[in-house]
């Protein structure tokens, strides 16, 4: 059972340290329009509010979307460099 302490604070400072993470601050307000990073904060918004009981099946959902959003990647890799552009560096996964 997963437990969370403090209300789920919203996804601008994960974009933003994201962005930055990749050498690229402006990237971070056009990914905030992305769906399916919407629904990932918003199921770990709800998951930080629930009974923690629910937390875990909240977050399988949330897991879910984040697996869509690198095969997006993944894809968008594949596609530019298949135009001989040099590749990315990959998405840390914790």
């Amino acid at each position: 059972m997963l437990e969370t302490k403090i209300p789920f604070r919203g996804y601008p400072e994960f974009l933003e340290k994201a962005a930055e993470s990749i050498g690229h601050p402006e990237a971070a307000r056009p990914a905030s329009r992305l769906v399916a990073l919407g629904d990932v904060a918003n199921l770990c918004a709800q998951a930080s509010l629930v009974d923690p009981n629910l937390v875990e099946g909240i977050l399988a959902k949330a897991s879910a979307f984040r697996d869509q959003l690198h095969v997006a990647f993944l894809a968008s890799e594949m596609m530019i460099e298949g135009f001989g552009s040099p590749k990315s560096d990959p998405p840390a996964r914790n």
